[in-house]
């Protein structure tokens, strides 16, 4: 899929004019650039806050206006799941989206079956803007045959 129509798809249910508020949380921040560069490619306008450890996390839980959250599933020093009760247990209510290497079919349907909003694959990053754009404006925004 090009560029050109990649971009025009999004718009169709994406302001892309619209900063995104992004927490990312990865192991290393080179991770965390490939996170942003398939959304910058895709059109979006990111404003990220890259963290990696727990301490961070909580720093960041109330101090910065998110909108989603990319995590990988294993983290410096703690998991996924364990950002995600605490993002609940805080009373933050965004999409929570795991973009991980991989996940074993049992571990993704429970994280799912946990509240985790959706799961892109690092090896089909391609997917990570309509993922993002279609909860970042609720699930039902994006048309079912993207």
């Amino acid at each position: 899929m090009s560029q050109l129509t990649t971009n025009g798809s999004l718009t169709a249910f994406w302001d892309m004019a619209s900063p995104l508020h992004a927490l990312l949380m990865e192991k290393s921040a080179a991770a965390a650039e490939k996170n942003l560069l398939a959304l910058e490619r895709a059109g979006f306008l990111c404003e990220p806050q890259v963290i990696s450890t727990r301490m961070e996390f909580q720093n960041h839980l109330e101090r910065f206006p998110f909108d989603i959250v990319l995590s990988d599933y294993w983290l410096q020093d703690w998991t996924a799941m364990e950002a995600f009760s605490a993002m609940q247990q805080a009373g933050r209510d965004v999409p929570f989206i795991l973009v991980t290497e991989t996940l074993g079919e049992e571990a993704a349907v429970e994280c799912i079956k946990q509240g985790i909003t959706d799961l892109v694959l690092k090896k089909h990053m391609s997917r990570l803007p309509y993922v993002v754009a279609r909860w970042r404006k609720g699930p039902c925004a994006m048309p079912a045959t993207l």
